[in-house]
């Protein structure tokens, strides 16, 4: 006699080894502990843009302000250090 004989002729059997496991398993995914999203405590952001043909004046005035604007609103961001070159702005936030 083999173990699928048994299911076989004894359904109610089977029924109740299915919810069991379909137990076991919902008791298994309410206790377990699972995060998507990990904090990472040392996270920077890098946020490079080129404007070609512009001085570090005009770069500071149409990029670099704006988007350190919009970057600083943003949830969690404690510093914002920035640089404007001559075709280039660079901000890092973190």
């Amino acid at each position: 006699m083999k173990l699928t004989d048994l299911f076989i002729r004894r359904p109610v059997v089977a029924i109740v080894v299915n919810l069991v496991v379909v137990i076991a398993g919902l008791q298994a995914i309410r206790s377990l502990n699972v995060r998507q999203y990990p904090r990472s405590e040392n996270a920077a952001v890098t946020v490079t843009t080129a404007y070609v043909g512009a001085n570090a004046q005009l770069v500071r005035g149409f990029v670099t302000t704006p988007l350190e604007r919009v970057i600083a609103a943003a949830d969690g961001v404690e510093y914002i250090e920035s640089e404007s070159k001559q075709n280039l702005s660079t901000i890092t936030a973190g």
